[in-house]
């Protein structure tokens, strides 16, 4: 009999962020139940500083001490589980390693505020996407407090103009350099599927739309998006997800 589920890990996240789906993706993969904390931006800061010392998100509540940092709880939990293979060969590690960091950071924050700085703009859209699993109270507040939800936003994320065009070019970089790599292969490091591509499949999660992703990203009409949705790189992490998003239900 597994545990109750008190026992089980706890998982502090966004449910709509690319950072926390790398979480939820490798405890699913290792099938490992556990818990989803949800929590709402802004709400977050002083639980998770008194929690973790820091106030990112996800964090990991498995055993006395809590994880903070999606990369960690990737190892950590391919390691206690048994799943050798999602940590590669000894010779590749340190290969997968560059990957996840440069997947983290190109994709991971640029792409995140190029397209955010254009998704905020869209209110009906964004309150959708932030809406999601909230209570009508919660909801509420979110669209009555919008404009100043998106200014923290921005200024949390040092979002503007000519930032969200900076990362906009680093993103763009990124997936030209990913292009070229995956031309003649299907995986990022070594022949088989392993955390590097977990983390790309993650990270890209806003822009794949699959229904085998835990949040359901709705598609966004804007034409610089709409281009994204078809990108080679965006192609192949949707080939990840079909291939090996398996989902473990969570409590």
């Amino acid at each position: 009999m597994g545990p109750g589920n008190d026992a089980l890990p706890l998982l502090y996240e966004f449910p709509f962020s690319h950072f926390s789906e790398k979480a939820r993706w490798v405890l699913d993969y290792c099938g490992q139940r556990y818990r989803s904390r949800p929590q709402f931006p802004g709400l977050h800061l002083l639980p998770m500083r008194l929690l973790s010392g820091q106030t990112s998100l996800p964090v990991l509540v498995c055993g006395p001490r809590p994880i903070p940092g999606s990369s960690r709880i990737l190892r950590l939990v391919s390691r206690l589980s048994g799943e050798a293979e999602l940590l590669g060969p000894p010779e590749l590690r340190r290969e997968a390693r560059h990957w996840m960091d440069y997947l983290d950071q190109e994709i991971g924050v640029h792409m995140r505020r190029a397209l955010l700085h254009r998704q905020l703009r869209d209110r009906a859209y964004m309150l959708r996407v932030f809406g999601m699993g909230r209570t009508g109270i919660e909801r509420s507040l979110l669209g009555f407090g919008y404009p100043a939800f998106v200014q923290a936003y921005r200024n949390f994320y040092d979002m503007n103009d000519s930032t969200a065009r900076d990362s906009e070019q680093h993103f763009q970089k990124a997936l030209t350099r990913l292009e070229e790599h995956i031309k003649s292969r299907r995986y990022l490091v070594g022949d088989r599927f392993g955390l590097a591509d977990l983390t790309l499949g993650a990270l890209l999660s806003p822009l794949t739309c699959v229904p085998e992703q835990p949040f359901p990203w709705p598609r966004c009409e804007d034409p610089y998006m709409t281009a994204l949705y078809e990108h080679p790189v965006v192609q192949h992490a949707r080939f990840l997800y079909r291939a090996h998003r398996h989902r473990t239900k969570a409590p």
